[in-house]
């Protein structure tokens, strides 16, 4: 279990909210900031505007594109948005969305990568059990015997990495996350495949996960959802729409 270095951080749900996806890349730095600036952790689950997908900081326009093989009628280019994470393409067509910002005065933030990564993927585990869903964790290729590298996909969920969740008949990704860490701390964007999920109330599904989460990160949890100020900056706003930033590789 992890530990804040401090005192114990609080874990604030932050009501759901419907953006565009440039504003949902946009809201969801800024979380981070307040992270670092509240000295408290945030969770959100937020829903998409029109039909968007986002894809790893490090990952090629061009190539993203030509893979994903999307029309521009089904996902216009203006909703084609790098995130400031890694990671593969999300499609956010068919998943439930989420970010967790955790300041950098916890441990989780400065940590070992693979074990947070575990651990969060084990406090969702719990929360889907809870919703009658069982998932298993996709092993590590250091616990397998067949230890050879494998290619990470391009597409988020046409893979399943170290540590992600997944159906354990099919062996299907049901979720998968990417990480940013900076000065101000630690950025979670997870993503969990509505073709894998049985019909859940996201409120309750929040509250629960957010109660996973106080339990395996040491931290304390507020009774009530929480409306800070995440009102990003015009300038993010703007990188995040614009084509410089999204076809800057």
């Amino acid at each position: 279990m992890f530990s804040s270095s401090v005192t114990q951080t609080q874990l604030s749900l932050i009501t759901y909210r419907i953006a565009t996806a440039s504003e949902n890349m946009a809201i969801d730095e800024q979380m981070l900031a307040n992270a670092y600036q509240d000295a408290t952790a945030y969770l959100r689950f937020y829903g998409w505007a029109e039909n968007a997908f986002t894809f790893g900081y490090s990952q090629s326009w061009e190539s993203i594109n030509q893979e994903a093989n999307i029309p521009t009628t089904e996902i216009p280019l203006k909703n084609r948005i790098r995130r400031i994470t890694g990671g593969g393409l999300v499609d956010h067509r068919h998943g439930i969305t989420y970010a967790l910002a955790i300041p950098r005065n916890h441990a989780a933030a400065t940590g070992n990568a693979t074990h947070f990564y575990q651990q969060l993927h084990q406090a969702l585990q719990n929360t889907l059990g809870a919703f009658q869903l069982k998932t298993e964790l996709q092993s590590c290729p250091c616990e397998t015997a067949d230890s050879a590298p494998h290619r990470i996909h391009a597409q988020c969920f046409k893979q399943a990495e170290p540590y992600d969740l997944i159906n354990p008949q099919s062996h299907q990704k049901i979720a998968g996350a990417a990480l940013r860490r900076n000065r101000s701390g630690l950025l979670v964007q997870g993503s969990l495949s509505k073709n894998h999920l049985p019909e859940i109330d996201l409120d309750s599904f929040a509250q629960h996960f957010q109660k996973q989460l106080v339990e395996t990160f040491d931290l304390r949890c507020t009774s009530q959802p929480f409306r800070p100020s995440l009102s990003p900056s015009d300038g993010q706003r703007q990188r995040y729409a614009s084509s410089k930033w999204n076809t800057k590789r």
